[in-house]
């Protein structure tokens, strides 16, 4: 038991703790307010707070765990061993020379978001707008890394300290935008894609269009067979995500009146797990979210906890709040669209905490790395580039025993639209995190 003296035990010191010590080092802990009570404790303990107690350890505190509501925070930054840092202290009795559980606290919350006003057009926080881009550490789950220096430091200290560690993870996920590219359409959206198809001159997917209708070629958007053998080979269990919401300018599935897309959901279902893709408009409006989610109840006849936004478009706090509402226990929209790496720059699942109310939620959010395109139409990198890109990312989470999330789409498997070599991209995915997997059990 570790045992740890601060000033106030508030909810954000709390929900800090149990992140950065239950889920990330496996160490038991207590907080003391009592300073008698702290000091005639033995054995491994620390202090928090502005001055040092009769302790071994101090950690100088920052006042951003002991304060409510939102303010215009600007963390100092600086360098530690080469790491980034924030919140940063001139006090010499520190065993570290940063606030490790506000700089935590400050990004795994998200603070900044809430009250920025820099958005792009589809209203989403831009990642060049985050001080993890700003100070190029958003490759970097660093609140891992600074998890990692705090346990060097306590069990050089406290070699009685026992840690618990985690096991790399690699939980692939897809969004099913459209499940078909012409079949399951209709006749008017088919009619109006011809049309279009013929003012571009495009023959080529004119004659696409009309050998798939005509059931003489394969949809290049119905990939599942190829994922299913993927996952068979690579013993993965996804998750899929279907976007139910009703045909606008952002939404394009297939209707969920078709009785094949019912057949498709409730095939997968049996096998994965299935989860709700909230319409563009969702995040902002609970009875559209409350339909979408019914309708995939219902079709599937068992509570839905899982979710990712369309469009990742997720406004803090009233987006999470929603799901919630909704009975959401799990969410998926943590990442960019415009940027691949750690947005709340941690590699593990981790409790939603609700900055507005002040309070630990009963929300679990899985962040994820990189996206299919983000990588390509985003960045404009090629396959190979892209390649080089996941594996950096890959390797910084299995670096620190994390969970791997990726993000990619059924359409994005076709050679088609300009996807073309892609699908190696989606296979590398499992053979780089496979390796990691297979190192670790080499290495134990």
């Amino acid at each position: 038991m570790l045992s740890i003296f601060v000033s106030q035990i508030t909810p954000r010191v709390h929900y800090i703790f149990q992140v950065i010590f239950n889920q990330l080092l496996g160490v038991n802990f207590q907080l003391i307010t009592s300073i008698e009570q702290f000091e005639d404790l033995s054995g491994s303990k620390f202090c928090y707070g502005e001055k040092q107690l009769n302790c071994e350890l101090f950690i100088h505190a920052n006042p951003l765990l002991f304060e409510t509501g939102i303010d215009n925070v600007n963390p100092k930054i600086g360098k530690y061993r080469e790491l980034p840092v924030l919140f940063t202290t001139s006090n010499k009795t520190s065993c570290l020379p940063f606030d490790l559980f506000a700089a935590s606290f400050y990004l795994l919350t998200r603070y900044e978001e809430y009250s920025s006003l820099a958005v792009d057009q589809h209203g989403r926080f831009m990642p060049s707008e985050s001080i993890a881009y700003t100070s190029k550490f958003l490759h970097l789950p660093i609140i891992n890394i600074w998890s990692d220096e705090l346990k060097k430091v306590l069990g050089k200290q406290f070699p009685q300290l026992g840690f618990k560690t985690t096991s790399f993870q690699f939980q692939p996920s897809y969004d099913i935008d459209q499940a078909w590219a012409f079949k399951n359409k209709g006749l008017i959206r088919n009619s109006f894609q011809l049309i279009k198809s013929l003012l571009f001159l495009d023959f080529k997917r004119i004659a696409l269009t009309l050998n798939v209708l005509k059931n003489q070629e394969e949809d290049p958007f119905y990939t599942f067979p190829y994922l299913e053998k993927t996952f068979t080979s690579n013993s993965k269990t996804p998750i899929f995500f279907f976007l139910l919401g009703q045909y606008g300018k952002y939404d394009k599935n297939v209707s969920i009146k078709s009785k094949n897309l019912k057949i498709l959901i409730q095939k997968l279902s049996q096998q994965y797990t299935v989860g709700i893709h909230p319409s563009y408009k969702t995040h902002l409006h609970p009875q559209q979210l409350k339909s979408e989610q019914q309708t995939l109840q219902q079709l599937l006849d068992h509570p839905i906890k899982n979710s990712r936004q369309h469009f990742l478009r997720l406004k803090l706090p009233e987006s999470y709040q929603l799901l919630i509402e909704a009975g959401i226990t799990d969410d998926y929209t943590m990442g960019y669209a415009a940027q691949p790496g750690f947005r709340a720059s941690i590699a593990h699942p981790f409790p939603w905490y609700d900055l507005s109310r002040e309070t630990t939620t009963n929300l679990t959010v899985h962040p994820f790395q990189f996206m299919d395109v983000t990588l390509k139409q985003y960045l404009k990198q090629t396959p190979q580039q892209a390649k080089e890109t996941i594996k950096q990312l890959i390797d910084a989470t299995a670096a620190v025993n994390g969970e791997l999330v990726s993000l990619w789409h059924n359409s994005s498997l076709a050679d088609f639209e300009g996807w073309e070599g892609w699908k190696t991209v989606h296979n590398y995915i499992f053979e780089c995190a496979n390796q990691h997997i297979e190192n670790r059990k080499e290495e134990n």
